[in-house]
């Protein structure tokens, strides 16, 4: 109400706009921090007639100006300005000015685009915003490439919100909003999928991860919804189950999808060959992925079959002779990492062994 007062006494408001932002700009050419105060009611003026209403759930199709509500501001030079100092001013100025959410919804996006990346975690501690918002807030910087300049910060940011979605059994989502923070959260996937390093490997377990904990919050919260003793309860569960369950399994199998191209690209692009020894980094990353467990044997069960059909594929690429010295070489240490990765090279080898027979090449033996 104060904020609809306050607009309605202004009858110029159509220029009080462009005054608000001729300022704003002034402050972050000067370094002057104390601007983001001002933008609840920038926001008032220029953004909407109720800026404490969220809008659509789906923003990947906004520029991240636009979702944050800081269009015809050059925030990103200010957000550049702390790769140079500590953001700790910053942040303890909207610490102590974090009352004004309570009038302003679009606020908490703004904030968390002007901050680099390495502050994220301790603003989200901080500011506790909705999963969906740290998500597209995620996805508006994967979406400009930033993770391929500073995996490290990506990194840590991606396992704080995967770590509190952990610890938190999130019972006040309902299903629609964890379907939402599912589409963006494979949003957000495919693009780390897009980076070209075996490096990634850290940020794409984090990542499905985060997708399996989400598929299980939604299995769950189907669940809550009709915790009740009647028969008419379950059966509704076990009408929506399915189409859920399936729902589910189409989100993972992209994310198994991404995966697997990423892994197939990284392969064929960085020059690694097996030869007659497995680098030990490549090997790393096929136990990193297989070991993985998405919660549900089902999930978990596609998510193994697919990348051991790749790699079984991969090692076949080899000459029979070949497979077999790998694994000669390499079983002890295979069978300590990943017994299922071990068993993988295990039946090559021995596929190889009925081939070389097959050809009556023993010799080559």
């Amino acid at each position: 109400k104060e904020f609809e007062a306050l607009e309605e006494s202004f009858y110029f408001k159509e220029s009080i706009e462009t005054l608000l932002q001729q300022m704003m700009v002034r402050c972050i050419e000067e370094g002057i921090i104390k601007w983001v105060q001002v933008i609840p009611v920038f926001h008032l003026f220029g953004v909407s007639s109720n800026p404490a209403n969220p809008d659509l759930p789906d923003t990947s199709f906004k520029s991240e100006a636009s979702w944050a509500g800081l269009d015809g501001l050059p925030f990103v030079n200010f957000r550049d300005q702390f790769q140079y100092k500590k953001p700790r001013d910053l942040l303890e100025l909207m610490c102590k000015n974090k009352h004004l959410m309570t009038v302003d919804r679009l606020l908490i996006r703004s904030w968390f685009s002007l901050l680099p990346m390495e502050a994220l975690p301790e603003y989200l501690k901080m500011m506790t915003p909705d999963l969906l918002d740290i998500l597209q807030g995620i996805f508006q910087r994967v979406k400009s490439g930033y993770i391929s300049r500073r995996n490290e910060h990506f990194e840590n940011l991606l396992k704080y919100v995967k770590e509190t979605v952990d610890s938190h059994q999130r019972s006040d989502l309902g299903g629609e909003h964890i379907e939402a923070c599912m589409k963006i959260s494979l949003k957000i996937h495919e693009k780390i999928c897009k980076s070209r390093a075996l490096s990634g490997v850290e940020m794409i377990t984090i990542s499905i991860g985060l997708i399996s904990k989400l598929s299980e919050l939604k299995k769950s919260s189907l669940k809550a919804s009709v915790k009740t003793n009647t028969q008419i309860a379950d059966e509704k569960f076990q009408n929506e189950e399915g189409p859920t369950m399936q729902s589910t399994e189409i989100f993972l199998n992209k994310a198994l999808e991404n995966t697997r191209s990423w892994l197939k690209d990284v392969l064929n692009t960085s020059g690694y060959e097996f030869g007659i020894s497995i680098k030990r980094h490549e090997l790393q990353v096929w136990v990193t992925l297989v070991s993985l467990d998405l919660g549900d044997k089902e999930w978990t069960s596609i998510w193994r079959e697919g990348l051991l059909s790749d790699l079984e594929g991969r090692v076949k690429k080899e000459r029979p002779q070949h497979q077999i010295e790998i694994y000669c070489q390499q079983i002890e240490e295979l069978s300590s990492l990943q017994p299922l990765v071990a068993k993988c090279f295990e039946n090559c080898a021995l596929d190889a062994v009925h081939s070389i027979c097959q050809d009556k090449s023993e010799a080559r033996l």
